[in-house]
């Protein structure tokens, strides 16, 4: 942990891909974000997040779709990276079965 609290500071561009690699072959997934702050305080990230795309031609099942339960997060702004986190999915997995299940019943059928 201590290699990937050393990027705090340094430009995002430091997070090469045998980093996210790393992370991904213990189960998480990656996300590079960046972010600006609302009104109150709260950060949020400029763009949208996306867990994964469903692939409409080649519906795979809910388990390898999502096959990770923590998202490891590099949180920007303009581009220098101010903070990592993790962030557990596991709580919302049972809406996010729900999501996949109504998305993957209109595509099978039609």
């Amino acid at each position: 942990m201590d290699e990937l609290e050393s990027l705090i500071g340094e430009n995002v561009c430091e997070i090469d891909s045998k980093i996210i690699k790393s992370l991904e072959s213990i189960g998480f997934k990656v996300a590079i974000l960046e972010y600006k702050y609302k009104n109150c305080g709260q950060r949020y990230p400029i763009h949208p997040f996306k867990l994964d795309i469903i692939d409409y031609n080649n519906v795979i099942s809910f388990d390898e779709l999502i096959y990770f339960r923590k998202i490891f997060i590099f949180w920007h702004f303009k581009g220098q990276i101010t903070d990592i986190e993790v962030f557990d999915i596991t709580s919302d997995m049972e809406n996010l079965k729900a999501d996949y299940d109504l998305i993957a019943g209109k595509i099978k059928n039609g």
